[in-house]
């Protein structure tokens, strides 16, 4: 799953730090954890929900001490699209820019069937998230009908620029993380609920190991809405990579 701007790289960062960390698709589940103890990182429609620690800034969770309350996040496309992928798939990979290399990795590793989920924008087709995924497929070598592949980073940052808060903290997260300074330590996969970091031998060798084999990849076809959870899909997978189907 692909939300570039900016929960998947945030949620890398955190991954990346020794934060296992749960998912809230509203900001009424993420309250609920917060009053529970969990410490609330992410936005909702682009703005830090009160009572939060940080919002979806994969810069400022730099900052956030692994010593504490578990985190609960929050964002307004890519939370979502991480559970309704969840419910159809043994193992979610949190895809971004930074760990392209660990991605492949696993893929090739696996083999099988995978389904690339780029979580969109309000329920409409995301151009950086598209392009992420056509950058995955160039890395693992295969074509991906439907999926462009003449995306450049200007038209990116242009795009990120139009929808993201008009604020410098913003801005600044585009350039990290269009930059390749950032060095990933593990791949955040989604199991059982949580955000953990894993390396790219336990996943291949979990999911190797499956009784399901290699189709327990991603299961999920549908984009979302913040108002709306996704119907569930009809997928039939085959072999090697597929876009998600747009709604």
């Amino acid at each position: 799953m692909v939300d570039l701007f900016r929960a998947t790289s945030t949620l890398q960062v955190l991954a990346d730090s020794g934060h296992e960390i749960s998912i809230a698709t509203d900001p009424e589940e993420a309250q609920s954890r917060i009053s529970e103890g969990f410490r609330g990182v992410g936005e909702w429609g682009g703005v830090t929900p009160a009572g939060f620690t940080f919002g979806n800034s994969p810069r400022r969770v730099m900052h956030l001490p692994v010593a504490g309350p578990p985190v609960v996040f929050l964002s307004s496309n890519g939370a979502g699209a991480i559970r309704a992928a969840a419910k159809h798939a043994k193992s979610v990979l949190i895809g971004n820019l930074w760990n392209l290399h660990l991605l492949r990795e696993v893929l090739t590793g696996v083999g099988g069937s995978w389904l690339l989920v780029p979580a969109g924008l309000r329920g409409q087709p995301c151009l950086e998230d598209d392009f992420v995924c056509s950058r995955l497929a160039a890395e693992v070598g295969v074509a991906v009908p439907g999926l462009r592949e003449d995306i450049g980073l200007p038209s990116i940052h242009a795009s990120a620029s139009t929808h993201l808060p008009e604020d410098a903290d913003a801005h600044h997260d585009i350039d990290f993380i269009l930059s390749s300074s950032y060095r990933p330590t593990g791949l955040p996969t989604h199991e059982d609920g949580l955000i953990v970091s894993r390396s790219c031998s336990f996943v291949i060798e979990a999911l190797t190991q499956s009784p399901q084999g290699s189709e327990a990849g991603f299961h999920d076809s549908h984009r979302h809405t913040d108002e709306q959870r996704p119907p569930e899909p009809d997928v039939r997978p085959s072999s090697g990579l597929q876009i998600g189907q747009r709604t």
